[in-house]
């Protein structure tokens, strides 16, 4: 019965029609429907009556009162959402007014895109009896608070991207966090970490603007663009970590400083960028990592030491005007700024990637191996990849 305002009131004419018909005294009879009108309207009113009710799962249901919470019941999996063999979404089961929702313990999963685009939707109680909450769970809603108990040990991929969160304490038993788990979670800016995640996958944290601060002490890895387009002003890399890219941190606009662990083998610091130290057959290489978007300065030297600039290194710094490179290599989509002038790599260069520079919409000379180059001709010489002595290496 999905509108039990109607039911209730069908039921007062019924129950009413037949007491008219059996009671004689009409004074009793007015009392009578007066107090059990009262009580079903007073029920109502405080909520304690539901207005609709329904199923959410195979085992499950739920009410939902005035005050726009619904209260979940029963046993196993559940969504608000049913969707066609295809995943195409049917229909909303609960009235997307809902503000808040009461999962009853003996839920235990919350179903794919189970609460998808209800953006009334605010706050979020689960029980300990709820194990796994799966991809896109809370994607697109008005989720400003949730307690995700300590039994939880999986969330989906973006299960809470692009919700109104303001903080998040992930449980002990959760030992990864799934891509885009968190993206798009613009009001962000409290993340507690338990000791057994030391992996951020991709963009888990991208687009959190809000989100200023966060502890590393037992990541290992960080995935590309994991906190991209996040309001990160300093990073602190500890003992293992790595590093799939510096697109990890792409456009950190804030990003100024960056430090790593006195205990970390692989990666140093020079000038506020970020350098990694790598080994391979032909002995010790230092690669540039990551130019942090929101150092100032507005001109720069990879100087001779850098053997390459990886991809994602230097993206999205709208300070830096001029760029001079000593490095051997430059990878593909190595460099991107809107505001970058010129570019000048002198003859140590060994082999530029095709698109290692893209996007520097005012790029206005670019100099290779003493050669300068202008207009059509810079667009012509990044669209290639290139050895030294200006030998172009690909169709």
């Amino acid at each position: 019965m999905e509108n039990l305002i109607i039911f209730y009131i069908f039921a007062l004419i019924i129950v009413f029609t037949i007491l008219g018909i059996k009671m004689k005294n009409t004074k009793k009879y007015f009392i009578s429907l007066s107090v059990t009108t009262a009580v079903v309207v007073l029920g109502i009113v405080a909520g304690v009556l539901p207005t609709n009710i329904g199923k959410c799962g195979d085992k499950a249901w739920f009410t939902y009162n005035i005050y726009k919470t619904a209260r979940v019941y029963g046993n196993g999996s559940i969504s608000f959402i049913k969707f066609d063999e295809n995943g195409v979404e049917k229909k909303k089961i609960v009235p997307v007014e809902v503000k808040k929702v009461i999962l009853k313990n003996g839920i235990t999963e919350i179903n794919k895109k189970a609460f998808y685009g209800y953006e009334n939707l605010e706050k979020v109680e689960i029980p300990n009896s709820v194990t796994n909450i799966e991809n896109h769970a809370f994607y697109r809603t008005g989720l400003k608070e949730i307690n995700i108990s300590q039994n939880v040990k999986s969330i989906g991929e973006y299960a809470f991207a692009y919700t109104n969160l303001k903080e998040i304490n992930i449980p002990d038993n959760i030992n990864n966090i799934e891509q885009g788990v968190f993206e798009g979670c613009a009001n962000l800016e409290n993340v507690i970490l338990p000791n057994t995640i030391t992996v951020i996958n991709a963009s888990t944290f991208s687009k959190c603007t809000k989100l200023s601060n966060i502890k590393l002490d037992n990541i290992k890895k960080v995935s590309d663009y994991a906190f991209s387009e996040t309001g990160l002003q300093e990073i602190n890399l500890p003992d293992e970590i790595e590093l799939t890219s510096g697109r990890a941190f792409y456009r950190c606009e804030k990003l100024e400083k960056i430090k790593v662990s006195d205990n970390n083998a692989n990666y140093f610091v020079k000038d506020d960028v970020l350098y990694a130290k790598r080994n391979y057959n032909t002995g010790e290489k230092i690669e540039l990592v990551l130019y942090p978007a929101g150092k100032q300065n507005t001109s720069y030297l990879v100087d001779e030491s850098v053997d390459t600039i990886c991809s994602g290194a230097m993206t999205a710094n709208p300070y830096l005007k001029q760029l001079d490179i000593e490095a051997k290599v430059i990878e593909q989509n190595a460099i991107y700024g809107e505001n970058i002038e010129t570019i000048n790599i002198t003859d140590s260069f060994e082999l530029i990637y095709k698109y290692a520079i893209y996007g520097c919409e005012n790029l206005k000379k670019l100099t290779i191996n003493g050669k300068t180059y202008e207009n059509d001709d810079i667009t012509y010489m990044l669209e290639h990849s290139w050895k030294n002595n200006n030998i172009k290496v690909d169709a």
